[in-house]
């Protein structure tokens, strides 16, 4: 079984590096787009009938990305003045001042997932890091790593999962931390190379200032984890003191409930011989001596 393994192992390293060159030959060559949705200020064209001769058969057709003449001037703009030496806030802004829409606004049937509201720092950002607008393809920017479907039951295999090829950055506090100003969530940030969180109480840098808002709230991972003991006793209620009936000769005393040593001994007092009876008779009397003082 491990010799089968392996083989069979091999033979999909070796079937992965003949599609990836396939497809590194198909763009570079005949230009094609490998799939994906394309760009802000791009578009799909007919690139002719699929080179699969099965595919073709069933209707399937090659695409290749042109320029959208519709945003395409939008795009050439956002270099230029990134060129020119302007922030990816201020470019926001003069998007958003001259009602031009966003990414999404621009193509609402792909994006019923977001509000389109207006233009970010990070739709911006993300259009100027993108290497497509310059010429070049990426693909495969996420990776699958095969992870157990139930690790309390390994006979259940593996499961395929997709993951970023992109350094990770962990946030054990993500979504659980809210402003004491305005009651946001607040958003985690990477700030000198720790987590952190903050919060700009609804502002976003796309927007105009507003002298009236209050300031942005920091708050850094380590330090925070550092009072989450301290903050469990304050959260946590008392517990009070229970308070049990026992009824004796006299009547009914409301008498505080017993520790757990004094527990013990009274259970091992119960069914037990003439000596331990009288100790519970003699401890039952002082008792009643401190409940009649």
């Amino acid at each position: 079984m491990t010799v089968l393994g392996l083989s069979s192992k091999r033979e999909v390293v070796r079937t992965s590096i003949r599609v990836r060159t396939a497809m590194a030959v198909q763009t570079r060559d005949q230009g094609r787009c490998l799939g994906g949705r394309p760009p802000y200020g791009y578009r799909l064209a007919d690139a002719g009938p699929h080179p699969n001769k099965a595919h073709a058969a069933w209707g399937r057709r090659a695409h290749r990305l042109e320029p959208d003449p519709e945003t395409e001037h939008v795009v050439r703009w956002i270099f230029a003045q990134r060129l020119a030496g302007h922030s990816t806030a201020r470019i926001a802004r003069a998007l958003n001042d001259a009602g031009i829409p966003c990414p999404s606004a621009a193509d609402p049937a792909r994006n019923p997932h977001r509000a389109g509201a207006g233009w970010t720092v990070r739709s911006v950002a993300a259009i100027l890091a993108n290497p497509r607008y310059t010429g070049r393809q990426v693909w495969n920017r996420q990776r699958t790593d095969p992870q157990l479907a139930d690790p309390a039951d390994i006979s259940l295999g593996h499961q395929p999962v997709q993951r970023w090829n992109l350094p990770e950055r962990r946030y054990l506090l993500a979504g659980l931390l809210i402003c004491g100003t305005c009651g946001r969530r607040m958003e985690p940030a990477w700030s000198n190379g720790k987590a952190a969180y903050r919060c700009r109480h609804g502002h976003t840098s796309a927007a105009g200032p507003d002298p009236g808002r209050a300031r942005n709230a920091y708050v850094r991972e380590d330090r925070a984890l550092e009072r989450l003991p301290a903050l469990h006793l304050l959260l946590t209620p008392a517990v009070p003191l229970r308070v049990r009936r026992r009824r004796t000769r006299l009547g009914s005393l409301l008498l505080p409930a017993q520790p757990a040593e004094g527990a013990f001994r009274r259970l091992a007092c119960r069914g037990g011989g003439p000596g331990q009876r009288a100790f519970a008779m003699r401890r039952n009397s002082r008792a009643l001596r401190g409940a009649a003082r």
